[in-house]
């Protein structure tokens, strides 16, 4: 029987390894005939049978000392299940997740709180004098410093400035209103001793709890009260984040942060 073409795509055959396929029963055969009823060259379809062993779709035995070809035995569905339910286990119970699709070509699922401060510990790390952009919901509140932890939030600061990485921040304009009774003076003073360039963008543009922190060679798209991140290596999708934050500028307040946050250090005193 002949496999369907969404059968064949599905699993990813070559037109010579259909063939072979189509022509493998059960029933053990010699490779001459498999080869003969295949029509396809003798050397295609020995190479396909081999490619078919190798994904578990046929397999060689030895019959009173003649090499037979057959149609592997399809696998218990139990054991199917099992192996898939065991696979999705793993993936729920891991921290990270990595797809790679090539050497510069990747996306990394990161999840729990110890996940996501490694994640952001090593980018800053990886990346000095560097820019970075950043650009941060509406809706985000004090989860980030929940998770990552006051002191550690301090230890980024200095280590950003230490390491001259300029920030480009894009800042809902009621973002430091919010925030900065929660985290104080000591947070505010290690912010704006960074190297720092801030926009101001209306909250409607980014009514979300998640975070965009955009660095020269990823893109990291956060949720702090969830607690789980994705980061994606990809020229692509680099560039196209790169195009959204030139198009914020548009709409954006540019402001000094220094002078910002001390008119509202003032107000909370």
């Amino acid at each position: 029987m002949a496999l369907s073409g969404k059968l064949q795509n599905l699993l990813q055959l070559a037109p010579h390894e259909a063939r072979v396929l189509d022509v493998l029963t059960p029933k053990p055969q010699r490779p001459s005939e498999v080869v003969r009823a295949a029509g396809v060259p003798n050397a295609s379809a020995y190479l396909a049978f081999d490619l078919l062993c190798k994904r578990g779709l046929a397999e060689k035995k030895k019959i009173k000392n003649k090499t037979v070809w057959l149609r592997a035995a399809p696998l218990p569905i139990a054991e199917v299940l099992g192996g898939a339910i065991n696979e999705l286990e793993h993936l729920k119970n891991s921290s990270v997740f990595e797809i790679k699709h090539k050497d510069d070509t990747s996306v990394t699922i990161h999840r729990g709180g110890d996940a996501l401060q490694k994640l952001i510990f090593r980018a800053v790390d990886l990346n000095p004098h560097e820019r970075f952009h950043i650009l941060q919901g509406a809706n985000m509140d004090d989860s980030w410093m929940e998770m990552v932890g006051y002191q550690n939030v301090l230890i980024i600061n200095r280590m950003l400035k230490a390491k001259e990485i300029i920030g480009e921040s894009f800042i809902p304009e009621n973002y430091f209103k919010n925030l900065l009774p929660f985290w104080g003076r000591e947070w505010a003073e290690s912010y704006v001793d960074r190297l720092n360039v801030v926009y101001l963008i209306p909250p409607e543009f980014m009514p979300s709890h998640a975070e965009i922190i955009l660095f020269r060679d990823r893109v990291l798209v956060l949720h702090f009260k969830e607690e789980i991140a994705v980061e994606m290596k990809d020229a692509e999708m680099l560039l196209m984040f790169k195009m959204l934050f030139e198009y914020l500028k548009t709409f954006a307040r540019k402001v000094d942060p220094k002078e910002f946050l001390a008119a509202h250090l003032q107000q909370t005193n």
